[in-house]
């Protein structure tokens, strides 16, 4: 195996703190103007690694959040967009077909617009329609891929927010999240990927850590190359318990992936240990997680940060360069000729 397999990835992840910090201030120094703050509600339309930042804030920061807030994973803008609603427009390229739709829809509806990407037609069409532009800086990302950018990407938003006074963050909250998501979680992650070995695996979390699994399972599958998903507890044991019969066959090639933490509603807590009793009794093997020594910030950043490795160690234990994105790339192309 090359020594440099996986070195941009591997750089990406131990910048995660600097990544926090420079997003933090590229958001909470925009210049935005003053009509910006009257908004009441908003949205972020964003795909695959430029929407990873908004299922950290909605999650890890629900508390927090003074206005509702909805993310779009697609072509359309909610109906009610409006002059009223604050709209982030986030593609790392710049180039995402279906962020740049909902810019267009946005632009119609005379929505408060801010672009988060490193240029593009859709950083064109920032300074066409003169909205602030937030440019990424690739510096603290040498691997250069949108979803290990993540640090910089969320906390950017994070920042917007709490400059037009809709987000409760302060910068000592900020200095615990970097803290957080310095701690080395490479040792965790390796044991984590010799029991999972070769198998499809899913995550299961809940409240303020759904946001940090969503961004572990986007990793596992484009660093990993691996068939992984994730769902939030208690939704996943009002249904999903019921399929754990059939098919029989599919049952060793799977293993969950189960994060646990003191800050989760007391039933929630209990669902956890419950949860993976069943999964056994199934023949589905359950690994526990506990997240703990922090608030509910810290838990989700660390949980990102051991996310992120573990998607590293998988990819290097089948020899795999986590970088490229073949399917995906190939996908667009695809589709942008028919």
């Amino acid at each position: 195996m090359s020594g440099s397999l996986g070195s941009g990835i591997r750089a990406s992840i131990e910048a995660l703190p600097r990544q926090i910090r420079q997003g933090w201030e590229l958001g909470r120094m925009a210049v935005l103007p003053p009509a910006y703050k009257k908004t009441t509600h908003a949205v972020v339309s964003g795909m695959g690694g430029s929407s990873l930042g908004a299922h950290v804030m909605l999650t890890a920061c629900a508390e927090r959040l003074k206005i509702p807030v909805e993310l779009v994973n697609g072509y359309d803008l909610p109906s009610y967009v409006s002059e009223d609603t604050l709209v982030i427009l986030s593609s790392y390229s710049g180039t995402t077909e279906e962020t740049l739709a909902t810019a267009n829809q946005a632009a119609k509806k005379g929505a408060k617009c801010v672009v988060l990407t490193v240029g593009g037609a859709l950083g064109d069409l920032a300074k066409k329609k003169r909205w602030p532009l937030l440019l990424l800086d690739a510096e603290n990302n040498p691997s250069n891929q949108p979803r290990m950018g993540v640090g910089s990407s969320a906390m950017a938003i994070h920042g917007i927010f709490a400059a037009l006074g809709h987000l409760k963050l302060t910068d000592a909250d900020v200095k615990k999240m970097e803290r957080a998501a310095a701690q080395d979680e490479s040792a965790t992650a390796k044991t984590l990927a010799s029991r999972i070995g070769d198998r499809a695996l899913f995550f299961l979390a809940s409240e303020h850590l759904l946001g940090a699994a969503h961004v572990a399972n986007n990793q596992v599958n484009e660093n990993a190359k691996r068939i992984s998903t994730f769902f939030a507890l208690p939704e996943f044991n009002h249904h999903f318990l019921e399929g754990l019969s059939y098919p029989t066959q599919i049952k060793r090639d799977l293993v969950a992936v189960l994060f646990q933490s003191e800050r989760y509603h007391p039933q929630n807590q209990k669902r956890v240990a419950l949860t993976a009793e069943q999964l056994s009794k199934n023949r589905i093997e359950p690994i526990i997680v506990t997240l703990d020594g922090g608030g509910k910030l810290e838990e989700a950043w660390r949980l990102i940060r051991l996310g992120a490795s573990l998607s590293l160690e998988l990819a290097l234990r089948q020899n795999i360069d986590p970088e490229p994105v073949p399917n995906v790339e190939a996908f667009k192309k695809a589709l942008a000729s028919k």
